[in-house]
């Protein structure tokens, strides 16, 4: 991946959709980082799916960081030690449950119920399945000599 070839990096962004979804907590992307990426200063991972474990890498790994940006990265809980830690080691800290208003990009919770989200778009919509929409029948169908 191009994460292991800029181990000189002082900033990187990394941003994705976040998802609260537990299956989809992964650490891949925090762990390359925090092997590849010592000399990083200012990291934003808004919507990334790493866990505390991840988490962790990237403090330990990472000593010069100042600015750490984790908003929308909903597997990440900063309860006890470790939120104390970023507080004392981040100098800008960004937390998973902040704001995403400054943020030039759409960061949409797609794991919200369908319903709630196009409650107003769709109420008292009927759907018509496809044979009643084209209303097919017998007599009516139509042969390939009728389009020549």
């Amino acid at each position: 991946s191009i994460i292991c070839c800029c181990s000189f990096l002082k900033t990187f962004k990394l941003n994705e959709q976040g998802s609260r979804s537990p299956h989809l907590a992964c650490d891949d992307e925090a762990v390359a980082i925090a092997d590849s990426m010592h000399e990083l200063r200012h990291l934003q991972l808004i919507g990334n799916s790493m866990t505390n474990e991840g988490l962790k890498a990237i403090l330990d790994n990472c000593p010069h960081l100042q600015s750490l940006d984790l908003r929308a990265c909903f597997h990440v809980d900063l309860v006890g030690d470790l939120g104390k830690r970023c507080a004392q080691q981040i100098k800008t800290f960004r937390h998973p449950y902040d704001a995403t208003d400054d943020y030039s990009f759409l960061t949409t919770d797609y794991d919200s119920d369908f319903d709630e989200i196009y409650a107003d778009e769709y109420d008292g919509m009927d759907f018509l399945s496809d044979d009643e929409y084209y209303e097919f029948s017998d007599d009516d169908a139509l042969s390939s000599e009728d389009y020549f």
